[in-house]
């Protein structure tokens, strides 16, 4: 709360806390009403008056930011014939499989080998203002990350004036997709996707490097084996394959609004600052979707308010069955990662190392 009020308030002492005239504390920037007045009692200070308003529908602002930067655009957008020469010299791109306000994603072939397939990324860097505050970062950071399994691997890039573009390897699919195929998966695939997940954000924490949209939908998997009709295949590895919202962590909380509502944990919500517990978080949400095949937080509604509402004030319930199917260890770990104080929420190293993860794969 108080760092959420910090850079409107001047007061070189801070704010330690904050209370109402009847001893209640307050926690939370949506405990404010338009028209309330705060004193702040401070050593050392003189007085100072400040006009600070509260908006009322910041739950709603927020809501409307972070769907804007997921929301598929359909607009008209560039086309295979428009990627660079030096793009379309050794691949055969085919139409645009997805497209955002920001990006559009081609697939292509590569011409020397054909069973070689590639993911075109193409970034419209003027666009991407609208969800950084610095300068555009994406090919900067999956280049520092390369060698790693558990992160997606990076062809080349392509770099223009207005535009960026990404030729990143492409997998067999992603886990959202196989979630809607043959979700709700066991404990023991669950624990191959978390632990391939978690070595992946290691090497990322490990740089001070922030992902922000940790979800099903940018965990890529290469299948190993299909099965028959109906069962989930076998894979063999997933990793971390978007980074457009990356970021690097200088010691300092971020508080930029950016990623998935169902996603963010509840400091991005009250706006108090984050930092490596976004991706925790996130992580959490989604082992919590893959075993229960609903979101822990907001799953019976689509509307913004009640979806922050819900990540800022309600508690995670494993649905029935699953409470008394799952293990105790499985519990404990999303227990961990989906503590709303950031402080008492697990490091992706405590994830890495937790009893759930440390199980053997027959297990």
């Amino acid at each position: 709360m108080t760092n959420a009020l910090w850079p409107h308030v001047p007061l070189s002492s801070g704010i330690s806390h904050l209370f109402r005239t009847d001893g209640s504390v307050i926690s939370s920037i949506n405990d404010f009403q338009n028209g309330d007045i705060i004193v702040c009692c401070c050593m050392y200070e003189a007085f100072m008056n400040l006009d600070y308003k509260v908006n009322r529908n910041y739950l709603r602002m927020l809501g409307q930011i972070l769907s804007r930067q997921n929301q598929p655009s359909n607009m008209s957008g560039p086309l295979p014939k428009d990627l660079p020469k030096a793009i379309r010299l050794f691949i055969d791109v085919s139409k645009p499989i997805s497209r955002t306000r920001y990006s559009t994603v081609f697939k292509g072939q590569s011409k020397a080998k054909r069973d070689i397939n590639y993911l075109i990324k193409m970034i419209q860097k003027t666009n991407m203002d609208e969800i950084s505050s610095s300068d555009y970062k994406e090919i900067q950071i999956i280049r520092q990350l390369q060698g790693h399994a558990n992160i997606i691997q990076l062809m080349y890039s392509v770099e223009q004036p207005r535009q960026a573009f990404i030729i990143k390897e492409c997998l067999d699919s992603d886990v959202s997709k196989l979630m809607s195929q043959y979700g709700p998966f066991t404990e023991r695939l669950s624990r191959q996707i978390v632990r391939d997940v978690a070595s992946g954000l290691l090497h990322l924490h490990r740089r001070n490097i922030l992902h922000r949209n940790i979800k099903p939908e940018n965990l890529a998997v290469q299948i190993r084996k299909t099965m028959s009709e109906g069962t989930c295949p076998e894979i063999s590895v997933v990793k971390i394959s978007d980074f457009s919202l990356a970021t690097y962590y200088s010691g300092k909380k971020l508080y930029q609004c950016c990623g998935t509502r169902n996603f963010v944990p509840p400091e991005t919500v009250r706006h108090s600052g984050y930092d490596f517990g976004i991706d925790i978080w996130g992580l959490g949400v989604t082992l919590f979707y893959m075993t229960c095949n609903e979101y822990p937080f907001g799953n019976n509604t689509n509307n913004s308010d009640e979806i922050f509402m819900s990540t800022l004030h309600s508690s995670h319930c494993f649905p029935w069955p699953k409470r008394s199917q799952l293990s105790t260890e499985i519990k404990k770990c999303i227990d961990g990662m989906l503590h709303k104080i950031p402080a008492f929420r697990l490091t992706i190293a405590d994830v890495a190392m937790h009893p759930f993860l440390l199980k053997t794969t027959s297990q």
